[in-house]
């Protein structure tokens, strides 16, 4: 047996200006469960015949109140709500943040998944409506398929099936106006990167940013491209598209001169089917990626030598100093693979993907023109500020939509400029400083020659 002893701690007793001198004793058997509560003395509370005040909670009544009200007007916010509550149902009211937490529960649970919205969109931008108002700078244009009815043409966004694919493109002509300018300038090289992103929206349809980067590793946005499949058909459709809308606007030819993808074989056959006279890049931290990830159980001393060889063939300056680090390299990894059966199969694997397939062959530096990125880095750190902006991955559709084009009008809300000189950027100028102080490494600043101003250093290390 266990006791309590207690005094009363009501707070109708506490506003009286007498002490209480109710006690209460709590029995509880611990075998049995059973409770025996003794009292003694009386409350002080001016009305002993008042019941116990009732905790504030939602009713069912209350909840198919709401959900009524929500039904009705589905933007209605929770305070209109409580108040019309109140008034129109007796009794206790609940606490407002109760029915605050209830309504953001019966969203959360009960999302419009429909289409309608997105095709509300889709009628009011898609670009074969718009096509003589298309140069109306910042305007939104949408990117879908169509079908000719009643004289006029409608969205066909598809149910997302194998057969009939959802894919959407959202732009503006100031986007596509700046990549031009960029592909006609003979001073500049366009390096179109291909990346696709998930956790955007609750059908895990893959998104595409594509978008081109300048000489300082700035990326610049192209088309937000949403589709429920990742096949080349898919992101052929894209780039088709594309080109049909510069042919029209600009009377221009979309042809990046370089495309840099990861190792996606849609991806490939999409870009080698549109752009066949593009160059396609592999990107070098994809590569990378792959190989730390096959060569996880060699022990540590392997994999730092194994990387050491792939950043040196990286950093060739030519294809025939590639060719005969190459030549050296695999000699080496084939003596050592004599001895260790699990390198033998790490390094057969990564000539296999890296080295022997011309799909995916094309990583080295000397492909990538100078200053430019030789990795999707540019995309990968846009596609981490846009998740940033889309913070759920439980969005709709249309949210999904909504929350791009938001990204779209940010970014225009910027003014970035395409860079056509190669510049130090934020992240190297913080590590030179940081090794610098360590006293690490040491540079001078070489005097201006021409236009190339606080671009040359003397580094001694």
């Amino acid at each position: 047996m266990r006791t309590i002893l207690t005094k009363c701690t009501s707070a109708r007793c506490a506003r009286v200006n007498v002490t209480c001198t109710c006690r209460y004793k709590i029995n509880t058997c611990e075998m049995s469960g059973l409770v025996f509560v003794f009292q003694d003395g009386q409350h002080a509370m001016l009305d002993g015949s008042e019941g116990s005040p009732r905790a504030a909670k939602m009713t069912a009544e209350m909840k198919a109140f709401v959900e009524h009200e929500i039904s009705m007007n589905s933007s209605v916010t929770p305070h209109v709500v409580f108040t019309r509550l109140c008034t129109v149902l007796q009794g206790q009211p609940p606490l407002e943040s109760q029915v605050q937490g209830y309504i953001k529960r019966w969203r959360a649970k009960n999302r419009d998944d429909s289409m309608q919205p997105v095709i509300d969109i889709c009628k009011q931008s898609m670009f074969e409506l718009n096509r003589a108002s298309s140069n109306s700078g910042d305007e939104l244009l949408v990117f879908c398929d169509s079908d000719f009815e009643n004289g006029s043409f409608v969205p066909a966004l598809g149910n997302g099936s194998d057969g009939s694919p959802f894919r959407l493109g959202l732009t503006c002509f100031s986007l596509l106006e700046a990549y031009i300018t960029v592909q006609e300038d003979p001073r500049c090289v366009t390096i179109l990167h291909v990346d696709s992103t998930h956790n955007m929206v609750r059908q895990r349809y893959s998104v595409f940013i594509l978008g081109y980067s300048d000489l300082c590793g700035h990326f610049f946005p192209l088309v937000y491209y949403c589709a429920s499949q990742r096949r080349a058909e898919d992101v052929a459709w894209c780039l088709s598209y594309i080109k049909r809308v510069m042919q029209q606007l600009f009377r221009s030819r979309f042809a990046p001169k370089f495309v840099m993808t990861d190792a996606d074989n849609g991806q490939y056959n999409a870009c080698t089917s549109e752009m066949p006279n593009t160059t396609i890049l592999m990107c070098w931290f994809h590569v990378c990626q792959n190989v730390w990830k096959k060569s996880r159980k060699l022990p540590k001393l392997q994999r730092t030598e194994l990387f050491s060889d792939l950043n040196e063939l990286h950093f060739c300056r030519t294809s025939t100093e590639f060719e005969v680090k190459k030549t050296l390299i695999m000699k080496k990894w084939r003596t050592v693979g004599k001895t260790c059966s699990r390198y033998r199969a790490v390094t057969k694997k990564i000539r296999r993907q890296w080295f022997d397939n011309p799909r995916f062959s094309k990583w080295q530096a000397f492909h990538t023109p100078p200053g430019c990125a030789s990795t999707n880095n540019p995309v990968e750190q846009y596609h981490r500020k846009v998740k940033l902006v889309n913070s759920t991955s439980r969005a709709t559709p249309i949210e999904m939509v909504r929350l791009l084009d938001q990204s779209r009008v940010g970014f225009l809300a910027k003014n970035a400029t395409f860079s056509r000189t190669t510049q130090a950027s934020k992240r190297v100028k913080a590590h030179y400083n940081k090794i610098k102080k360590r006293g690490d490494l040491s540079a001078t600043v070489l005097p201006p020659v021409g236009d190339l101003r606080n671009q040359l250093v003397l580094q001694q290390n």
